[in-house]
């Protein structure tokens, strides 16, 4: 039995989750610039503390297709900010942004070694 405050979202807070939407939406997006959001698909829900967002984006592939997708994303409220809990594509969680430079290095190290490995093996 919650009260109706529990499930009430301010213009002001709807205008502040649909912006952070976009930019954590767009840091996991390959191509943000080319990207197209629905503006009819947004659905923004309160229980208590918590907020669910969710909305379509028409999002260039490696081929450049566009392919639309769909997003989920949760937060809570601490100290009048808005903090991201949780990001669905298409039913996938989303566990981390970009992969970042020195990811990048290693995970190529890694690959190098494992063919070199292999390839020793392979001679013996």
């Amino acid at each position: 039995d919650g009260n109706l405050s529990d499930y009430n979202i301010t213009t002001d807070e709807k205008f502040a989750l649909k912006r952070l939407s976009k930019e954590n939406i767009n840091a996991n997006l390959k191509y943000p610039q080319n990207s197209k959001y629905n503006e009819n698909s947004w659905n923004i829900t309160r229980i208590d503390n918590e907020y669910s967002v969710s909305c379509s984006v028409d999002a260039p592939n490696t081929f450049g297709m566009l392919v639309t997708h769909q997003f989920f994303l949760t937060y809570k409220k601490e100290n009048e900010k808005f903090i991201l809990t949780s990001m669905k594509l298409d039913e996938n969680n989303i566990i981390k942004t970009k992969i970042g430079m020195n990811d990048t290095i290693a995970l190529g190290f890694l690959i190098c070694l494992s063919v070199i490995i292999q390839n020793f093996l392979l001679q013996r």
